[in-house]
């Protein structure tokens, strides 16, 4: 694995560990081993994302996802999912959007899958802040193939969901607004790492206006 490809999968697994993780940081012990081992399912699944190199990565990932769900077995279904469709996405001749829109969808179910773990549940809010994220950072992906007025219904009413919900802040709406005025494909080719940055900077700000208002 190249160094680049070692910098993504880190990103990678950085982007879909921190905004769960952060949400129920009180919940995480490091003796809980199965959300340990839920955790190292996200790094290899990263990994998978950027290796032509699937059989080792998709064996480790069957066993860290049967670890992982150890202590909840309802989970078991869901993260074999993953793994599945991060075989079935690292095995696919794809576009670099269409690569990128494939990781973004295995995203929101893998923080699904840490979320649940972690508060031994799931609320129906967790989910929605997940997939309003994540869909967002796909209209950046695809800003280049869609009118500029559907681009902006599109983001306002994503935008405008969560901050009905009482999620998304102004200051959170005026951040993606930000970086996606400069993330997006009009104006950068659709490479996956900044990508990556991009979801990591929106979720630690997620995260710290929820701290701080």
């Amino acid at each position: 694995m190249t160094i680049q490809k070692c910098v993504l999968s880190v990103s990678r697994f950085l982007q879909a560990a921190t905004l769960p993780l952060m949400l129920s940081l009180s919940n995480f012990n490091w003796h809980d081993w199965p959300f340990l081992a839920l955790l190292g399912l996200t790094l290899v699944l990263a990994a998978l994302s950027t290796t032509s190199r699937t059989t080792p990565w998709t064996i480790a990932a069957l066993a860290l996802a049967i670890i992982g769900s150890s202590s909840q077995w309802a989970l078991l279904p869901l993260a074999l999912a993953q793994v599945g469709l991060g075989w079935l996405l690292a095995t696919q001749k794809m576009s670099a959007k269409m690569a990128i829109t494939g990781w973004l969808v295995e995203l929101t179910f893998i923080q699904i899958m840490l979320s649940a773990n972690l508060t031994q549940g799931l609320t129906t809010l967790a989910p929605i802040v997940f997939a309003l994220i994540n869909g967002l950072l796909l209209l950046c992906v695809w800003a280049g193939n869609l009118p500029l007025w559907l681009l902006a219904v599109l983001g306002l009413a994503g935008l405008g969901m969560g901050y009905w919900m009482q999620q998304f802040t102004l200051s959170f709406c005026a951040a993606f607004l930000v970086v996606a005025s400069v993330l997006n494909t009009r104006r950068i080719k659709p490479n996956p790492l900044p990508f990556s940055w991009a979801g990591i900077i929106l979720n630690l700000t997620f995260i710290f206006i929820r701290i701080h208002g």
